[in-house]
């Protein structure tokens, strides 16, 4: 939150570092780690990401105040940074967005990562049928984290779908990626998936997660950084593995129980829907 409410300014690794009462060195290497690209990199990228929000979205502001508000000094280090990045002048840009090339999260097509080549996570390609999604709602992240509900609660929740079915797997789905750690809006779907369909007094609620190429990464321990595991996929492996996004729900399979076994112990899957570059239909 530091960082996205300094993105105006003129930030440095030191600072804060010093507000995460961290030395510099440390900072800037979990930074690395965890987010998938440099420090310097990220608040780059996020300014360069709200000035072309804003070229698009605020006719009246000249070039040189979204230079300023994003945390640039001067008219041509912003127009040459943008430039570079979008492949358009910041001029050209406003008359005609659709000709930049926009980054890999349909939700956020503004934002374009490089990351740290030696971020990239172990990520297996699997094919897999139709499965369908029995699922709940719910909203909000809180410091990166989905649920508004206790923890507690949803392990109970899923304990009664063991009870009564046997699902192919526990797992959270999201319709769209959280725009920053705090999105009270973002929407989350748990529940379990099957083969078929098949009567369900848990919710009448299903969605069908079509066939296709799925890129799978492990995360072990705490619920709490899942977030930086889909970050690595997002900004370190997607980019240079030679796939794309297709057109389906991105989700996280739970393998072990909570409230059994410490957090170091708990196993997740992320899954991301993935088809080769450039290729019309999912394979």
């Amino acid at each position: 939150m530091f960082i996205e409410n300094h993105l105006d300014q003129r930030l440095t690794a030191e600072e804060v570092a010093q507000h995460a009462n961290l030395s510099s060195f440390h900072f800037q290497r979990h930074f690395t780690h965890y987010i998938g690209e440099t420090f310097a990199q990220y608040v780059l990228h996020r300014q360069l990401e709200r000035a072309a929000q804003q070229l698009v979205t605020a006719p009246s502001k000249t070039v040189l105040d979204i230079a300023i508000d994003t945390g640039f000094a001067t008219h041509s280090a912003f127009s040459r940074a943008f430039k570079q990045h979008f492949e358009l002048s910041p001029s050209a840009f406003r008359a005609q967005a659709h000709r930049a090339p926009f980054g890999l999260d349909i939700n956020r097509p503004l934002l374009k990562t490089r990351a740290a080549k030696s971020s990239a996570p172990q990520v297996v390609v699997t094919a897999l049928p139709n499965m369908h999604l029995n699922y709940k709602g719910d909203s909000g992240t809180k410091n990166g984290r989905f649920f508004s509900r206790t923890l507690t609660d949803i392990v109970d929740d899923f304990a009664l779908l063991r009870q009564s079915s046997e699902p192919l797997g526990l797992v959270s789905a999201f319709p769209r990626s959280p725009q920053g750690m705090n999105d009270d809006e973002v929407k989350v779907l748990y529940g379990a998936l099957y083969p078929a369909m098949q009567p369900s007094h848990w919710s009448h609620d299903w969605l069908t997660l079509n066939q296709g190429l799925w890129a799978v990464c492990e995360h072990q321990g705490s619920y709490d950084f899942l977030y930086q595991t889909w970050n690595l996929m997002w900004n370190a492996w997607l980019p240079s593995s030679g796939y794309e996004l297709r057109d389906a729900l991105p989700f996280e399979q739970y393998f072990t129980d909570p409230q059994q076994l410490a957090e170091k112990a708990w196993c997740t899957k992320i899954y991301l829907p993935i088809k080769s570059a450039g290729s019309e239909q999912p394979e």
